[in-house]
This record gives structure tokens, sequence and C-alpha cells, in this order.
């Protein structure tokens, strides 16, 4: 079972955390950090809730699409209060396509590689 990041605090050693913009309803919520993301979803951090059960529409920045995000939909799971004014949203992806399945999984690969900054790094 996937340990979920409730919190806004600093990023951790190759932490995948990237804006997204998202709407309900066709109204702009604003913008949430997207955490612990995949293929399959995401953990959304923001200062909007949203209702369980309904869908929203995402728009994700990824490292390699500097000037263009991806347009996901999904679902809301679960929503939690994460801070005294913030709350985490998981949100599953629905209908998502081959290709921004692919850039998901390149960007998460690409955290993973990436060298902890130096802060991270353990001293001994």
């Amino acid at each position: 079972m996937a340990v979920l990041n409730w919190s806004l605090g600093p990023r951790t050693a190759n932490e995948l955390c990237l804006d997204a913009m998202v709407f309900f309803r066709g109204v702009p919520l604003g913008r949430y950090r997207a955490r612990n993301l995949s293929a399959k979803g995401a953990v959304l951090t923001g200062g909007y809730p949203i209702p369980e059960d309904e869908q929203v529409r995402i728009l994700l920045g990824l490292p390699q699409r500097k000037t263009e995000p991806i347009a996901l939909h999904g679902r809301v799971e679960l929503v939690r209060q994460a801070g005294p004014d913030h709350v985490a949203v998981v949100v599953n992806f629905e209908n998502i396509t081959m290709q921004h399945e692919d850039m998901i999984h390149d960007a998460v690969l690409a955290a993973l590689d990436r060298p902890d900054p130096p802060e991270l790094r353990r001293r001994g």
C-alpha cells in the first residue's frame, strides 16, 4: 500500500511535485501541487476542497512540456484536511491516453533518476 503525502512540507528526495490547475464544473478552482503522481492518479494539495466522487479537469505541467500542460480528466476519490489552510485531494485519472500515460511515466522516472538536492543528502 502506498503512503500518501498529505502535507505541503518541503520536497523529499526524488519526489515529483508539479503544478496543476484544477477545474470543477468548468470553474477554475486555482493552482494545486500534484504529488504521488502516476498514470492512474495523483494527490493534489491546495486551498479548496472538492466534493468526493465528482469529476474534475486538470491541466498538469510536466517538466518535458514546459510551455504546454497536458489536460486530464479525473474523479475525486478522497478529500482530507492537510493543514490549517489547505486540503489534499486524491484524484483517479479517467480515460487517460497512452501518450499522456507515457509522459507521466517519463516524468516519474526522470525524478527517480535525478540526484538528491544538497539539503536532502545524508551526511555521514
